[in-house]
């Protein structure tokens, strides 16, 4: 396994050119150039006949199907209360079955209190099922738990530890971050070569 988490993420993403220019960028432009990094297209509406088809699906229990239809549903409808809470309901039928991304999208649910109530508790029990099955991201989340004090006490060593877990399991973000922590010494010594 690479311990260069930070070229590893850059090369598996065709950045590897840029990975002196982020290396050297100011710790207070990061977050901004995770966001420009890693943030994803939005989901196309959806044809109204593969929708009902999608649907039907979820409704025979598919747990992909759900998945998807309750993703599908968080996309058209951001605005949508009710809309909201079914994404929520069919997320979590689909992650009660044991579908890892379902219980590492209905972390992110709860999380963010999306349909419904906001959950941290809850949240940190679905990251703890996805990451137990190898779920990089979970560890992710479950890294940045620690960091912030979210249900629990600010615990740096801890959010480390689950940080190189993510990376480790191949989270892509985690490799950046863990790499840029240690090439920095963020929370743990400098060590430009496993950076």
């Amino acid at each position: 396994k690479s311990k260069h988490w930070t070229q590893r993420y850059l090369s598996h993403h065709k950045f590897t050119i840029l990975t002196p220019l982020i290396m050297s960028l100011p710790q207070s432009w990061f977050p901004s150039l995770l966001i420009v990094i890693l943030t994803s297209c939005l989901h196309a509406a959806m044809d109204p006949k593969e929708l009902a088809e999608l649907r039907k699906a979820a409704e025979q229990g598919d747990p992909k199907s759900q998945t998807l239809y309750s993703a599908q549903l968080m996309a058209e409808n951001p605005q949508d209360s009710n809309a909201l809470a079914e994404a929520r309901l069919w997320m979590g039928k689909a992650a009660e079955q044991g579908f890892v991304p379902a219980q590492f999208s209905m972390g992110q649910i709860l999380a963010s209190g999306i349909g419904g109530e906001q959950d941290y508790k809850a949240a940190e029990a679905w990251f703890w099922r996805a990451a137990e099955k190898g779920f990089g991201a979970a560890y992710m989340e479950l890294g940045r738990f620690r960091f912030s004090g979210i249900g629990g006490p600010v615990n740096d060593q801890e959010g480390n530890r689950l940080w190189r877990l993510a990376a480790e399991h191949g989270d892509d973000s985690a490799q950046l971050i863990l790499g840029v922590r240690l090439y920095r010494g963020e929370g743990m010594p400098v060590d430009k070569v496993e950076s």
